[in-house]
């Protein structure tokens, strides 16, 4: 397993309720941005979820864990269950 496929994993492991500070979401990803400049493809994902990033002050758990599935998909990875 790779670093970006253990920091996936650890991201999906920390979900709880329904909704997530979207700050944390933010500064998440931008780190997996920072980790994964060498990966085009990531590096594209990653600029869309953060154009694509809801709310105001939270975002629904269920945006997060998509996001992750999409952030899996385009690291060649298969999603956590």
């Amino acid at each position: 397993m790779n670093v970006i496929e253990q920091v996936l994993t650890t991201l999906r492991s920390e979900i709880q309720g329904q909704l997530i500070d979207r700050g944390r979401v933010m500064d998440h990803l931008l780190d997996l941005r920072a980790d994964s400049r060498d990966v085009a493809p990531l590096v594209d994902v990653i600029d869309q979820l953060l154009a694509e990033l809801p709310g105001v002050s939270v975002v629904e758990t269920s945006w997060w864990g998509a996001a992750l599935d999409r952030l899996a998909d385009a690291a060649g990875t298969v999603p956590a269950a």
